[in-house]
């Protein structure tokens, strides 16, 4: 007996194949990433963030993208964590600019 509140439909969709949405994920994942870097990287550029004298860039870019609303995919604020996590993903994928 299944428990109430359950999935009745459980078996019909356990074994189904999610290769496709799991690329589509991904795929969107890597283009905010792609998004996010590409705006860090023009900020720098034209001179809106300044580099940090003790060597802290990085919470000085994520400030920056939390006060200029380039917020996390699912619209939060970026963290130290969710920030690095980003970074690792651009340079396992290879998405990283020279």
């Amino acid at each position: 007996m299944a428990r109430p509140g359950g999935n009745p439909n459980f078996m019909a969709v356990r074994y189904t194949d999610t290769t496709a949405a799991t690329h589509k994920l991904q795929s969107n994942a890597d283009e905010h990433a792609k998004a996010v870097y590409h705006a860090l990287l023009t900020a720098i550029r034209d001179g809106e963030i300044d580099h940090a004298a003790d060597g802290n860039d990085k919470a000085l870019w994520r400030a920056w993208l939390n006060a200029n609303g380039h917020f996390t995919q699912r619209k939060r604020p970026w963290s130290k964590k969710s920030f690095n996590r980003m970074l690792s993903r651009l340079r396992a994928r290879g998405l990283l600019a020279p």
